[in-house]
């Protein structure tokens, strides 16, 4: 049968006869071998429990000049793990309750110590420190999962108060920590009655999942994440807690809906190109028999004219579909972003003021250079100040216009106070041909998404009916 390996205890103990005392009871116990090493004195218990080599430590409550707690203190500086039982000769409850903070795993009264006493106290400190030990280790794996997410998690209570988060919200939201456990989690949330709705559902059925839900940033953009939570235990006020779990798919999302935007452009400009060549054939040989035919004629060619007027704005129209079927031509040249916003503004003014808008500029991206085709960039924001200058009303119509710049990337933003746009048409509007205007082709903002495509930057935009619409172009500075 194999030798049981011995428990090595430490007892730092400033009265030999209490040492002497200890010893006989430790030797009284049987069924398990103990190994004792005495500390006489406070420093010497400080180094012995420096080298971390005890199974059981065991402190006298008073020694000299400092207390148990000191070296409960020392222990806890060390990270050491391992049990530990406090001597004392007269029960006190306010040195228990602080031991025990401390880590303390048990307390007895010297006058009350038997050997039977204190093989249990040992046998259920090493037992409590095995659980504790395991509790900890459990702590720092899911503690490191919660850190190291890519996903955002928080813990909060139902009423919104945030009581703990990871470092991915951060990321994702542009707020320290700091700042987020100071606020209720129903301020990143678009609209509050999506937290309402994803709360009731983890009440009905435990865990709610998959739920996509719109967040806003610090800076106010939109953030598309797919979330789910599920309530917890409740907290020390009896109060459930909520664990959510939030990813953001923003970057996704728009990737899916340009792959989809591009789909459409590149079927229509296979039909747009097909229809192109199919019409200006026979309307070449049109307009070379109209010229034939008033070389003939001796009459008043007004007639001729006319078909040959109607002829050249065929072959307009034409041009301008091929114009916005293709992807533009780029120039890329170092330019000042600041310089082409300043004249894209001065192109649209005359109108702006025709019709008493008001046009606030604000720039914060004034050093920011980019590479871009100057002109085509140019075209791209002139069609969405004109929108905006067209969906404003006279005298009270507002366009505001200004850049962010964060890191390398800048962002134009032109907002106004129009109509808006209705949800179902905001997935439309950049494919070409789909207007709502009387007089409109709707080929301005299909030629701006290309434009800005061509660029390798990006084009967002949020509308709401009766208050407005903001373009949003994002570009690289260089």
């Amino acid at each position: 049968m194999k030798k049981q390996k011995a428990i090595k205890v430490l007892l730092i103990e400033d009265d030999e006869d209490d040492y002497v005392l200890f010893k006989k009871l430790l030797g009284d116990i049987k069924n398990i071998p103990y190994q004792l090493t005495w500390a006489s004195n406070y420093e010497k218990g400080l180094a012995l429990i420096s080298e971390k080599a005890h199974d059981i430590y065991i402190f006298d409550y008073l020694l000299g000049q400092n207390t148990a707690i000191d070296l409960l203190i020392h222990c806890r500086a060390l990270e050491i793990k391992a049990p530990i039982i406090l001597l004392t000769g007269l029960s006190n409850q306010a040195a228990d309750i602080a031991a025990m903070q401390l880590g303390a795993a048990d307390f007895l009264e010297k006058g009350e110590i038997t050997s039977i006493t204190l093989e249990r106290s040992m046998r259920h400190a090493a037992a409590q420190g095995a659980v504790l030990e395991e509790l900890k280790a459990s702590e720092k794996k899911f503690r490191g999962i919660f850190e190291h997410s890519y996903d955002v998690i928080y813990l909060a209570k139902e009423d919104g108060t945030i009581l703990d988060i990871n470092p991915s919200a951060q990321r994702v939201f542009g707020y320290s920590k700091v700042e987020l456990l100071k606020m209720n989690a129903a301020k990143l949330y678009d609209n509050e009655e999506d937290r309402i709705k994803l709360l009731n559902d983890a009440h009905k059925t435990q865990i709610s999942s998959n739920n996509e839900i719109v967040y806003r940033d610090k800076q106010g953009n939109k953030k598309h994440c797919i979330v789910s939570a599920s309530f917890q235990d409740t907290d020390e006020f009896g109060q459930p807690t909520y664990v959510a779990v939030i990813r953001d798919i923003t970057q996704r999302k728009k990737i899916e809906k340009e792959l989809i935007i591009a789909e459409k452009n590149a079927v229509i400009g296979r039909v747009v190109h097909t229809l192109a060549h199919e019409i200006r054939s026979p309307l070449a040989s049109i307009y070379l028999a109209i010229e034939l035919l008033q070389k003939e004629l001796n009459h008043d060619p007004m007639y001729l004219d006319i078909v040959k007027r109607s002829s050249r704005q065929i072959d307009s129209i034409i041009k301008e579909f091929l114009q916005s079927a293709t992807h533009p031509e780029v120039k890329m040249q170092k330019h000042s972003i600041a310089k082409i916003l300043t004249e894209a503004l001065a192109h649209v003014s005359d109108r702006a003021a025709l019709n008493n808008i008001s046009i606030e500029n604000s720039m914060n991206g004034d050093n920011c250079n980019i590479m871009a085709d100057k002109e085509n960039l140019k075209i791209a924001i002139v069609n969405i100040l004109v929108n905006a200058i067209e969906a404003v009303e006279n005298k009270s119509g507002r366009v505001k216009v200004k850049t962010i710049q964060t890191g390398k990337m800048v962002n134009i933003e032109i907002e106004d106070n129009g109509t808006g746009i209705p949800e179902s048409s905001l997935s439309n509007i950049f494919e070409p041909y789909y207007t709502s205007k009387n007089n409109g082709m709707g080929l301005g903002l299909a030629a701006t998404h290309n434009i800005i495509h061509s660029l390798n930057g990006t084009i967002e935009v949020e509308s709401e009916v009766g208050k407005g619409t903001k373009f949003i172009i994002g570009l690289e500075c260089i």
